[in-house]
């Protein structure tokens, strides 16, 4: 299991990928990385801060490790601002670990959207599932604080609790965004069948109206294919 090390923030993320170049390898971005982190202690949380980044928005879209290939994820990231590319950051590191998967499924099927979350309970719940382990439960401390760090988790007074902000709305350009990244890096596909998608995924923003995104891009992003219970996206 590839547990997820560290709290990420955005804003680490943004200013990474609006630093890094086509061709250059990426060990030249270790030092600017410390200091775009610099609110982090010591080289080893910097260091696995930059590997969780780097794994997901670099090192999952190309073939090759080491020098830094341009992606659709860096070229939005150049041309967006951090406000768009946030909830699509976070998307995509749904996406690319299993374990936060299982997580959201937890917190989907134990809290209601007005309850306060409790990290005790989750650990309970993750410890039946994957067994007394380190890696679980550092896996589910980093999770909930990113998701903080995300504006989804607003920490309370009480240690160890949050309150679930699910008022973040995404817009039609940003679902377009997310569904191309859901085709091409979690499905590893061309083709999405949009009345199978795993709602557990999409749990935390408030999303418009697949079908209405799914028109709205036809022919630009993507093939619309509509029919008799049929409703896929076949992507360009």
């Amino acid at each position: 299991m590839i547990g997820f090390d560290r709290p990420i923030k955005p804003r680490w993320i943004y200013e990474l990928l609006n630093l890094v170049e086509d061709g250059v390898n990426s060990t030249t971005y270790n030092i600017p990385f410390e200091e775009i982190a610099s609110e982090l202690i010591g080289k080893e949380g910097k260091r696995k801060a930059r590997t969780v980044i780097f794994r997901s928005f670099i090192y999952s879209l190309q073939d090759k490790k080491g020098t830094v290939r341009n992606n659709r994820i860096i070229e939005l990231s150049k041309s967006k601002s951090l406000e768009y590319m946030t909830p699509i950051y976070l998307m995509k590191l749904i996406f690319d670990y299993e374990i936060i998967q299982n997580l959201l499924n937890f917190i989907n099927s134990i809290y209601n959207t007005d309850q306060t979350i409790a990290t005790s309970i989750l650990t309970k719940k993750i410890v039946q599932v994957y067994g007394d382990r380190d890696i679980s439960k550092r896996s589910l401390r980093a999770f909930l604080k990113t998701l903080s760090h995300f504006n989804i988790l607003i920490p309370q007074s009480k240690n160890n609790e949050f309150d679930l902000n699910n008022s973040k709305v995404i817009s039609e350009d940003q679902l377009k965004d997310i569904l191309l990244l859901f085709g091409h890096s979690f499905l590893n596909t061309k083709h999405i069948d949009l009345q199978h998608i795993d709602k557990n995924l999409f749990s935390l923003y408030c999303f418009p109206n697949f079908l209405e995104v799914a028109r709205k891009f036809n022919g630009i992003s993507w093939e619309f294919i509509r029919a008799k219970n049929r409703n896929s996206l076949l992507l360009k």
